[in-house]
């Protein structure tokens, strides 16, 4: 499998918000490798660091879907600033 990066001036041409999200107890993703350090600096940029509390730890949020969209949508809502 390759890696991914966004070095090499890639998220400088990205010109949308972007949702970064990881899980605390991911089995593919390591800590160290975790995608807040590409977009930290980034003000397009949220990151959400999902938890075993919510519970939203495994990787792609497996079993909390529901509470990963609920997340997810209301970022989305946010950034479209949708009448209530």
């Amino acid at each position: 499998m390759k890696l991914m990066t966004l070095s090499g001036g890639l998220l400088d041409q990205v010109q949308c918000p972007v949702f970064v999200g990881d899980a605390e107890a991911d089995l593919y993703v390591a800590a160290a490798q975790s995608p807040l350090g590409a977009v930290a600096s980034d003000k397009r940029a949220t990151y959400k660091h999902f938890t075993k509390a919510e519970p939203a730890d495994a990787h792609c949020n497996l079993g909390a879907m529901a509470f990963q969209n609920q997340v997810l949508f209301k970022w989305l809502d946010q950034q479209i600033n949708l009448p209530k």
